[in-house]
Formats: C-alpha cells, structure tokens, sequence
C-alpha cells in the first residue's frame, strides 16, 4: 500500500544512512515518489529529502507495480526508485515511467557500484542514478536539478561518460574493419570499384563477370554487412576509404574506338 510521509512523521523516522545536507529550498511543495523494497530505507530517504523540502509530500511504494497504480491515482513531480526490486526492477520502472509518463523525473538509487548500470538507467530514460553510498547532499542535489528540469550526473559517472565517448571512434572503427573481414577477396574488389564510382556494367566488364554475377555479389555483400541497399554499401565503402585514388572507369576495359592512322 502507498504511504504519505510528511515533515512530522519522518521526525519519528529512523536516522538515515545519508547525511543532511542544508540548502536552500527551491521547490517549495514537490511531490515526490519513493519506490524501494524496504521501508526502512524509503523512511530514511523520506527523512532526508523531508529536512531539506519542509514542504514537500513525500509518498511510498514498495515496488515497481504499487508505483504505476500510485502514478494513476496522483502524477508526482519525481518519483525515486531503487535499481534492485523483486518482480519489476528499476530499470523496467523507469523505462514505463518515462513512456506512460513522458517528462517525470526519475533518480535511480543503486547499491551497484559498476557505472555501467548508471549508463542502462540513463538509457531507459532516468534524469539521475546514484549510488546507496552517495551522501544525503548529492540526492537532494540531484532531485532538486530534477525538479528544475535538468539531469544529475555525478563527477564519476560524468568521467566514464567522457572515456566512452573517447573512445567510441577507435570502438567503431574496429568494429567496421571486422565487418571488412567477412567478405571475399572478389567482394572486397566490387565495393572498391563501386566506392570509386564505377558502373554495374563497367565493373562487370572489369571484373570479367556477368552483370547477374556482380548483382549476386552485390545482395550477399548487402547480407554479410547488414545493410539495407546499395547506396548503403556504398556509403559503407566510402567510410572504410576504398573510393581512395578512385578507379578509373575505363583502365580495367579494352577502349572502344582506336585512333585511325592520322589519328592522335
């Protein structure tokens, strides 16, 4: 069953695990939601956010499911979630919070301390994900930047998400150069000429194929790398370099007129 915490009972709560910050309040009368499994942990979350939103009402669900029925009685302005819950987790909460609920602010709270949970509750569209070992300063923090609109990123997750970036070219460009890998000699040589900007028919020619031959090549190309049509081979081409020193269409093939004696 949800519960509503207020000011006064959460005096009677038990002392949190997380200091208290004191800050000024700029939300004066939030409506907050908190989901976790155990009470003893939403009463002191509540007695935190309590000290630092006097005026907010502070309401309790003990799983993802009691959350979506709270959510269709009264929408809060942030609901606060646990990552670890029996039956519906706070990744699957979150991810129907923000589609049955688009613009809630969700914070995800984690005993995990791998950041890569953090970046799967971005993902699933949280505004915050912190850790259980976070002080009582950085939840507050963060809801408040919630309730402003914005998003939280602590300066640890803030420092993963930079390394990934970082290193999302040099992730990519291995997994293209893999991609190369799976196609034969013959394949490899129709996407350079068609990179280039080679015809069907020239490369045909060139290659010393039929044009049925080099439209197969083409199909199982477009197979092995997953790709939709022929400007995304392509594409695909290009991005790897080979329209590079770009072919000359007529070098491969025997010319078609000569010149005559007086010719040049």
């Amino acid at each position: 069953m949800t519960t509503i915490t207020s000011s006064a009972t959460a005096r009677r709560a038990v002392h949190p695990p997380m200091t208290t910050p004191a800050c000024p309040v700029t939300h004066a009368e939030p409506q907050i939601l908190l989901v976790d499994d155990h009470t003893v942990v939403r009463e002191a979350l509540a007695q935190v956010l309590l000290a630092a939103f006097p005026g907010a009402r502070v309401a309790h669900a003990a799983s993802g499911f009691e959350a979506l029925q709270h959510l269709r009685a009264r929408r809060p302005d942030v609901v606060v979630t646990d990552l670890t819950m029996p039956e519906m987790n706070g990744l699957q909460l979150t991810q129907r919070l923000c589609r049955e609920h688009p613009g809630l602010g969700v914070v995800v709270l984690s005993m995990h301390d791998e950041h890569h949970y953090a970046l799967r509750a971005y993902r699933a569209g949280a505004r915050a994900y912190l850790s259980k070992d976070e002080p009582g300063a950085r939840l507050v923090d963060a809801v408040r930047q919630v309730l402003a609109g914005g998003s939280y990123v602590t300066p640890e997750v803030a420092e993963l998400l930079t390394r990934r970036m970082a290193m999302a070219p040099a992730r990519e460009a291995d997994r293209r150069e893999g991609l190369l890998e799976r196609l034969s000699d013959e394949e490899i040589e129709l996407l350079r000429r068609l990179s280039a900007g080679e015809a069907s028919a020239d490369i045909a020619a060139a290659m010393h194929r039929s044009p049925k031959t080099v439209a197969r090549y083409k199909t199982a190309m477009l197979d092995k790398l997953g790709l939709p049509s022929t400007a995304a081979l392509i594409r695909f081409g290009i991005e790897q370099g080979l329209d590079a020193g770009r072919v000359a269409r007529a070098q491969p093939v025997a010319p078609t007129t000569s010149a005559g004696p007086g010719g040049d």
